[in-house]
């Protein structure tokens, strides 16, 4: 397996989605979104196919977000690697000695342990997350 630190293709991303069970996008869409990636990590196999990813967001110095943290079932036992060269190369390029980054994620249940083993905790009581899923049917 090879890894990298690259962008995919849009075809890439929207195989490796529906590759991983999960819905797919439009590609104008999965165009804007990549293009404001900060950082991706790709995970190949000898194939030079796709078979895992994540991309951070956010606005470059205080505030990051992991998302499409994508992995199919060959690539199960390169996840933990995955995230942890993810995290190096975001600490090392995101905090300085008096200001530490923030890097959030979203998980469903099954992520919790692996985030958990990579240092992150969770928030809750001290804060609370939301989401807004109606993008598309804001209020007038």
């Amino acid at each position: 397996m090879k890894i990298t630190f690259e962008l995919p293709t849009i075809q890439e991303y929207i195989h490796l989605q529906a590759k991983a069970g999960r819905t797919t996008v439009d590609e104008s869409l999965v165009e804007r979104a990549l293009s404001h990636t900060l950082l991706s990590i790709l995970v190949r196999n000898d194939q030079n196919e796709l078979i895992a990813m994540a991309r951070v967001v956010g606005d470059g110095a205080l505030y990051y977000h992991i998302v499409d943290h994508i992995v199919t079932s060959s690539a199960r036992d390169i996840s933990d690697q995955m995230l942890e060269k993810l995290l190096s190369a975001l600490y090392e390029n995101a905090s300085t000695s008096t200001t530490k980054a923030e890097i959030a994620v979203m998980t469903d249940l099954n992520g919790i342990k692996m985030y958990q083993n990579a240092g992150f905790k969770l928030v809750y009581p001290d804060r609370y997350g939301m989401i807004h899923e109606g993008a598309a049917e804001r209020p007038d």
